[in-house]
């Protein structure tokens, strides 16, 4: 089943299950994705069943494009170690060449915490991002006049979130957030970029996907909102299982649903260590994510939603990095000459 029919299945079936299209009279007890894609359902091309070189400045390949059950994982686990010629990749907007080497001199955004995080709008003129507060996660955000200049005098949302990745709408009017236990979803809104957001939570956006996630034990986090507001990509963290994975709706103003894992080993969680979804390119041929196994920003690129990296490259300490539209420019974590973090930009 490929991503559209998914999303257009799950519409239709939503009052037997909220993730599955199950029609078996057992309520579940866990998430009922859809199985990983195969090469029929993504459009994986030649490369499909191959690793790509690593284009890491000659580095060695750290991901492999494996789609079958035996793929090795970018650590390094065992399989047959063949490769293929990235060149019959298909064109992405982010180059697998541009390493975002220049950093900002100053940050972009701070606040009197650790800054984690970024989460940026479609215009770079609204963005959002978490502190550590005292019992759970704060946000903060703040907005500017110009690319130009650094954010204004951060607002912090009246209520408690969870300690992790919170995912701001391309129009900057919308948070969503998990709630401070990990186990659901909710969404904040303001009516424009002047005013602060209501803290009071919206669920029913996630109304169908919390009835289950609620009762999976599962933790919810790294939550990442595409440009087209329609690609969601969201971590759901249970010991043993593919940590990634991503949903689509037809249009901004449907409900999302549970959705699919993502294909491949390269975002697998290794004991207690994740690969962290940060942010998606606009042409959603690139994710960027945090890897913990490694301590580094990485990019994965793909054909398809769900389909299996064809190559991945090292971006070093440039954590969390959320990608502008153009791909030219990332926001992202890094120390301040004053101790702790602050949000910076790199080119």
């Amino acid at each position: 089943m490929n991503l559209a029919r998914s999303a257009a299945a799950f519409a239709a079936c939503a009052s037997l299950s909220a993730f599955g299209c199950s029609s078996s009279s057992h309520a579940p007890t866990a998430f009922e994705f859809d199985a990983a894609p195969t090469s029929d359902d993504v459009g994986v091309d030649a490369h499909d069943a191959t690793s790509a070189d690593a284009v890491d400045s000659g580095s060695t390949p750290d991901a492999t494009g494996e789609t079958d059950a035996d793929a090795p994982s970018e650590a390094g686990d065992s399989g047959d170690g063949t490769t293929s010629d990235a060149s019959d990749a298909i064109a992405t907007l982010c180059s697998p060449t541009r390493t975002f080497a220049t950093v900002s001199a100053t940050p972009v955004a701070s606040s009197l915490g650790d800054d984690l995080y970024p989460s940026i709008s479609a215009d770079e003129l609204a963005i959002a991002w978490t502190v550590a507060d005292a019992t759970a996660g704060a946000i903060y955000y703040a907005e500017r006049a110009s690319t130009a200049v650094a954010f204004g005098t951060p607002r912090k949302l009246a209520t408690g979130v969870a300690f992790d990745r919170a995912a701001l709408s391309p129009d900057g009017l919308r948070l969503i957030a998990a709630t401070p236990d990990g186990a659901k979803l909710e969404q904040f809104t303001r009516p424009s970029r002047t005013m602060d957001f209501v803290a009071t939570a919206d669920m029913m956006p996630f109304f169908g996907f919390n009835l289950i996630a609620g009762n999976s034990g599962a933790s919810l986090g790294d939550l990442v909102l595409a440009d087209d507001d329609e690609t969601f990509l969201y971590s759901f963290v249970v010991p043993g299982q593919p940590s990634a994975y991503v949903v689509a709706r037809a249009t901004p103003t449907d409900p999302w649903t549970g959705g699919g894992g993502w294909n491949g080993m390269a975002l697998s969680i290794s004991g207690t260590e994740r690969r962290r979804p940060s942010g998606v390119a606009h042409d959603l041929h690139t994710m960027f994510y945090w890897d913990e196994t490694s301590g580094t920003e990485k990019m994965g690129f793909f054909d398809a939603l769900r389909s299996a990296f064809f190559t991945v490259v090292d971006l070093g300490a440039r954590r969390g990095a959320a990608p502008n539209a153009a791909c030219d420019r990332v926001y992202f974590s890094g120390p301040s000459a004053g101790g702790g973090l602050d949000i910076y930009t790199a080119q």
